[in-house]
């Protein structure tokens, strides 16, 4: 065997638990749970519902449910997982040259693998894949993984700049047409017609995933795929946010000696400001959800616009307040102050096959709601969203934590890492 060849080897063993970053394991791990909060909507009625009116229950009880969790969980979780995600690039290209491998070519590889896996994902179970915008996305890390901190800064700015301009240049060339008395009409009608159509193919979504073939979900679901992949070129937490989260993540985790020679350096960045980012995140996340009640995302009113940037402030700093009060109690249970974190630690081994459990929870939702498995498609409602939520992930979590107890890695972070290193 040639030395490249066992360096390739040694490169491609999974990483051992005690030289894991068990912080970044518990936060995934949590992350994961509040993004599966924020999915089972999107589960259980078509991904039209944001363009339409579904049939998602309401009332008083209903829509403080529902409000609860767009101020608490909606962009919060996928902004942290993102974050993750940027973490985790600088932790795999740091660990690839100390092996003397070139991060360009095996990163690459990686991602096309993980492209690979979204498309899969996204065809065959469920519109909402994540995964396929984070491996195309996640190429784009490699042109910045040697430049310096002002670029990257510079470049997240672009990338948020260019979303808010975007959206209010939207916002204001409606909001002029319908001043002129002649286009507004036109405007409304072309508008309205917009509305008749999502809502047919909302409608048409209840009957495909309940009395469909897996066929003409399959067909649907294309059509869902389009429509999300267009949406997130305006959405908040689309492919501009995620882009600026990864590079926050790298800038973060390379910081001072880096995230590798110094594992604690989180807790230093995000324990102190926990409380400043809670009382910002709650202020403008509620602000956001409350504009989330009146914005119109066929209109294009104002309200959208206030939304977004109330969004760009509220999310990231409750995000940080989340990592920060989860990393402080990790740090009291330690110094036998607390014994919260203890059970924090049980979400660790979720965090650790992450993908597995991504998709794990696709496979479990559909099977619970569409026509070809329990039938509950379309009568979710968000009161009952939250206990789901912790019913599945409480079965994730006795899995995970038996899983780990005979292996060393999940079944599809193996593939991954078969596939990524050739071998």
């Amino acid at each position: 065997m040639s030395p490249l060849s066992s360096q390739a080897t040694e490169a491609a063993a999974p990483v051992k638990p005690i030289a894991r970053i068990a912080d970044l394991d518990i936060l995934r791990g949590i992350a994961l749970f509040g993004i599966l909060v924020v999915n089972l909507a999107l589960f259980a009625h078509p991904m039209f519902q944001y363009a339409a009116e579904s049939r998602i229950p309401t009332g008083p009880l209903q829509d403080s449910a529902a409000f609860f969790i767009r101020m608490f969980f909606e962009g919060k979780f996928i902004t942290l997982f993102s974050f993750l995600f940027g973490l985790g690039f600088y932790i795999f290209t740091e660990r690839l040259r100390e092996k003397n491998l070139s991060a360009g070519i095996v990163f690459s590889r990686r991602m096309g693998v993980l492209l690979l896996i979204g498309l899969a994902h996204g065809y065959f179970f469920w519109a909402g894949d994540i995964l396929l915008p984070y491996a195309i996305i996640g190429l784009l890390l490699l042109f910045f993984l040697n430049r310096t901190d002002k670029t990257i800064k510079i470049w997240i700015g672009i990338a948020l700049g260019l979303l808010v301009v975007f959206n209010a240049a939207i916002v204001a060339l409606v909001a002029w047409g319908m001043s002129v008395p002649e286009a507004a009409v036109e405007i409304e009608a072309a508008f309205a017609q917009q509305r008749q159509e999502f809502q047919a193919q909302l409608d048409r979504g209840y009957l495909v995933y309940l009395e469909g073939s897996f066929r003409d979900m399959i067909a649907y679901r294309q059509e869902e795929l389009r429509f999300a992949w267009f949406g997130m070129l305006f959405t908040p937490a689309g492919y501009a946010w995620i882009f600026s989260v990864f590079m926050f993540g790298l800038l973060v985790a390379r910081k001072g000696a880096g995230l590798l020679n110094n594992p604690i350096q989180l807790r230093e960045w995000f324990i102190p400001k926990r409380q400043q980012n809670l009382l910002a995140g709650l202020l403008f996340s509620a602000l956001y959800a409350w504009a989330g009640l009146h914005a119109d995302a066929v209109g294009m009113n104002l309200w959208v616009l206030l939304q977004m940037l109330s969004f760009l402030i509220g999310t990231p700093a409750l995000t940080m307040a989340y990592v920060g009060y989860t990393l402080r109690l990790l740090e009291k249970h330690e110094a036998g102050e607390s014994s919260i974190g203890r059970h924090l630690h049980l979400a660790a081994p979720v965090g650790r096959m992450a993908l597995t459990n991504y998709i794990a929870q696709s496979v479990i939702c559909t099977t619970i709601f569409y026509g070809y498995g329990l039938g509950f498609y379309g009568s979710l409602s968000p009161l009952g969203t939250i206990p789901l939520a912790v019913a599945i992930f409480a079965v994730q979590i006795v899995y995970s934590n038996y899983y780990f107890k005979t292996r060393r890695m999940g079944p599809l972070e193996w593939a991954w890492r078969k596939a990524t290193y050739l071998r």
